[in-house]
């Protein structure tokens, strides 16, 4: 086959005083696809993908604390724990209503204590 000439590497202000290019949705070449990926290499050398695997939602997590503190000390976070399961017998699905419903009623005599009882009922 034949061989292309050595491109001139351009340095970053010749890159950035180049025309923008409208990329529409085409077929491209694999030499295409290649001088892309090179271009795009030169002008952003600090980037590096997210390994396949790793764990997004914690990286969310880490960069949403890291913008919390400003950029200072990230704070370790800790994993929630899990309260320890009774001892005693599951309850039941009439247990958990019955309970259910003496919450409520006790909610709503609070509010009705506090004026505000017909929002609720």
């Amino acid at each position: 086959g034949t061989k292309k000439p050595m491109e001139k590497r351009m340095s970053r202000r010749e890159i950035m005083n180049q025309p923008m290019k409208k990329f529409y949705a085409r077929r491209r070449s694999h030499s295409q696809i290649s001088d892309t990926e090179r271009r795009y290499k030169q002008t952003n050398r600090n980037y590096a993908p997210v390994p396949l695997g790793r764990d997004t939602e914690a990286e969310k997590d880490r960069l949403a604390s890291f913008m919390e503190t400003n950029g200072g000390e990230n704070k370790k976070t800790t994993k929630k724990c899990i309260a320890p399961t009774q001892t005693g017998k599951a309850k039941s699905r009439r247990e958990e209503l019955e309970e259910a419903i003496e919450e409520r009623l006790v909610f709503l005599a609070e509010m009705d204590q506090l004026g505000k009882a017909q929002l609720y009922k």
